[in-house]
């Protein structure tokens, strides 16, 4: 699926209504030395070179009206990390549907878009209403600096590896590797 998932993105970017956009870093096959250029060609929208500089992302997103993500492909319930980073930054960020939004925030369905025409119509609504999106924006800030803690990600991995489908203790093997 994953190699499936820039067309993907690149067709959600197409048949977003006639907003201004600005792409950082595009396709991500640079992180392993592809260079597939695929560049959509289409008004108001902008690309820039990527950043791998945490604080200048942050500052990006925390600048950013509306951040937008389309999750790759292989993906089915998890809500990726670019979500997660947005939303610490204090940044406000559409995302479509995961079920795992539920878990990590109050306000999953203010962010979360299931067709393209229901992130046209949110793209829209949130640009013109500004101080309901900065509200959104710093609910879910203030969620997933409570739930996304080092503890809480850690109690979430440690319940999952030790329980058997019976909800029954059984003994976990661990390598954390050296570092």
């Amino acid at each position: 699926f994953h190699e499936f998932s820039q067309y993907f993105r690149g067709e959600v970017i197409r048949r977003i209504m006639d907003f201004s956009l600005d792409i950082f870093g595009g396709d991500p096959g640079y992180l392993n030395g592809i260079s597939r250029n695929s560049i959509i060609d289409k008004a108001g929208l902008r690309y820039h070179a990527p950043t791998r500089n945490y604080a200048e992302a942050s500052n990006i997103y925390a600048a950013s009206k509306i951040n937008l993500n389309i999750t790759s492909l292989q993906f089915d319930d998890a809500v990726i990390n670019r979500v997660i980073d947005v939303a610490a930054s204090g940044g406000f960020v559409l995302t479509d549907w995961k079920t795992d939004l539920r878990k990590l925030t109050s306000v999953h369905n203010e962010i979360s878009y299931r067709t393209i025409d229901e992130l046209n119509e949110k793209i829209e609504y949130y640009l013109v209403n500004e101080k309901e999106r900065c509200e959104i924006a710093e609910q879910l800030r203030q969620d997933i600096t409570r739930n996304c803690r080092y503890h809480n990600i850690a109690e979430y991995i440690l319940d999952r590896t030790t329980m058997n489908k019976r909800g029954k203790a059984r003994r976990l093997q661990l390598d954390l590797g050296c570092g």
